[in-house]
């Protein structure tokens, strides 16, 4: 029994991000004089909402998260993107996956601009029939909506069999119904 749609998660399944992620979250710590966090705990911010990982880190305010994402996102447009490698094998599966008919999406946390960009510079962005992630003023930033945005957009009538690659801890959230 194959699926018809197959969704995938960008940072950690589709691409190893982590080198161009923690940098950016590094400069945009260090643009605030915060230093000094280990490569676990950053590592551990991988995949979270921007805002919701800045807030983990300490007591900020409003503005200063803001400044931060701001910050971030600097980096990340301008060289973060640009140190992930795609994992060996993809381009294979997206490829097979195409030849068998299967739509394929990308439900990312990462904003949607900078998801397609960088499936762009990696050459697969070809594959994909919809890729979603959250908006930069924080809009859809909780991955349930994401899902939601993709099946409403790809399996409105819910007819298709649906498959999600990567994002394991949101997945039970997705399978009870909540996007």
């Amino acid at each position: 029994m194959g699926y018809d749609l197959v969704m995938f998660d960008m940072d950690g399944t589709l691409v190893d991000s982590e080198v161009g992620i923690i940098n950016s979250i590094m400069y945009a710590l260090e643009c605030f004089g915060i230093d000094g966090l280990d490569s676990v705990r950053l590592r551990s911010l991988i995949g979270m909402d921007l805002r919701a990982a800045c807030r983990s880190l300490g007591d900020f305010t409003d503005e200063q998260i803001e400044a931060m994402v701001a910050k971030y996102r600097e980096r990340l447009a301008e060289k973060g993107l640009y140190e992930a490698k795609v994992y060996d094998g993809i381009a294979t599966v997206l490829d097979t996956l195409k030849q068998n008919d299967v739509k394929i999406a990308v439900a990312t946390a990462k904003a949607t601009v900078y998801a397609e960009r960088g499936l762009e510079y990696f050459g697969i962005d070809k594959y994909f029939d919809l890729v979603v992630g959250c908006e930069l003023d924080g809009r859809r930033s909780d991955k349930a909506e994401i899902i939601a945005c993709i099946l409403e957009k790809l399996d409105p009538k819910r007819e298709l069999k649906v498959a999600m690659v990567g994002d394991r801890k949101f997945v039970g959230l997705w399978r009870r119904g909540r996007a």
